[in-house]
């Protein structure tokens, strides 16, 4: 009984439910995509550290001062009246390896953007907080320190 009355709705106002099954179609992209773009991001930075690794670098610090530093660098454009980039810029002169760059891209994970419902790694949540300027500013860190990895 039900069945027919929700057969004969669709045949008489067909548009609320292609719209309905259209939306739930592109959510359903969009997790997908999310999904295969966390999983190469993680393999990459896998490879990266067998790759690294393999060339004789070491972590210069404990698995937890990277979870400290990706939290400062998160907490630096959260709760503030804008972004302190020196606490941002002050975390990455810590980092004086490529291996500790992949190490934080690991403890950084993906995480939730101020203001918004979507999630970034390390890098996006950079790009969505600093402007070119400040992110060229990490990236002399970065090569002042001896890393191959750009921003």
């Amino acid at each position: 009984m039900a069945l027919k009355k929700l057969q004969e709705n669709i045949q008489n106002n067909p548009l609320p439910y292609i719209f309905g099954s259209a939306v739930v179609l592109i959510g359903v992209h969009y997790i997908y995509q999310k999904v295969k773009d966390s999983a190469k991001a993680t393999i990459n930075i896998v490879k990266d550290e067998i790759d690294l690794k393999l060339k004789g670098q070491k972590l210069t610090y404990s698995l937890t001062t990277y979870a400290n530093l990706a939290d400062k660098i998160q907490q630096a454009g959260n709760g503030n009246f804008g972004t302190d980039e020196d606490a941002i810029y002050n975390a990455f002169k810590l980092i004086k390896n490529d291996l500790d760059m992949v190490q934080l891209f690991k403890a950084y994970g993906s995480r939730r953007l101020e203001f918004s419902f979507t999630e970034a790694n390390l890098g996006g949540y950079l790009q969505s907080e600093l402007s070119s300027n400040e992110i060229d500013n990490v990236n002399k860190i970065l090569s002042k320190n001896g890393l191959v990895f750009r921003f």
